[in-house]
């Protein structure tokens, strides 16, 4: 039975990058650049740099998406309107664009979520409004101010670990 654990668990691809929003480490597998370009290239024109093969490109936008995130002043977290359990929208948008980003993320384990996808949109007074009068969180950092908008139940663990709770199941 030695091992046994290891041959059941799913070999997950190794990791291009990672960064923080607020009390959670996200974190950027291989494959989900190529994923993201297959229906987003053009939002990402820029980050791809000239990049031909897929491996450039992952090696080109997965940063791209760390410092972009890193960089936004604000960044708007909710779990309404997610399609999967566990999963966070996350919403920024820089001072040079006009639209906003979303990036979708998926708990992994502890505080870690994983990227599933990013795209441009358009937000609407009505889907910010979301946001107004909800907890304030400051980024460790200093600088960035995280907005939450959770789903109005009494447990709402991933919110909980983005304001920097460490969640235990019973």
């Amino acid at each position: 039975m030695a091992g046994y654990n290891n041959v059941c668990r799913k070999v997950q691809p190794p990791v291009v990058t990672d960064f923080m929003i607020a009390g959670i480490r996200v974190i950027i597998r291989q494959g989900v650049v190529s994923h993201i370009l297959q229906g987003h290239e053009k939002d990402f024109y820029f980050a791809v740099r000239g990049a031909i093969t897929p491996f450039e490109k992952e090696q080109a936008v997965a940063p791209y998406i760390r410092d972009m995130v890193a960089n936004s002043a604000e960044l708007y977290v909710t779990d309404e309107g997610r399609t999967k359990h566990g999963s966070l929208l996350v919403h920024l948008r820089r001072s040079i664009d006009r639209m906003f980003h979303r990036l979708i993320v998926t708990h992994e384990q502890g505080n870690r979520y994983r990227l599933e996808t990013a795209y441009k949109l358009h937000m609407d007074a009505v889907t910010l409004g979301v946001f107004s009068g909800r907890l304030l969180v400051h980024y460790s950092h200093g600088v960035q101010v995280v907005l939450t908008a959770p789903r109005l139940d009494a447990a709402n663990p991933d919110i909980a670990r983005v304001h920097g709770y460490e969640v235990v199941y019973v």
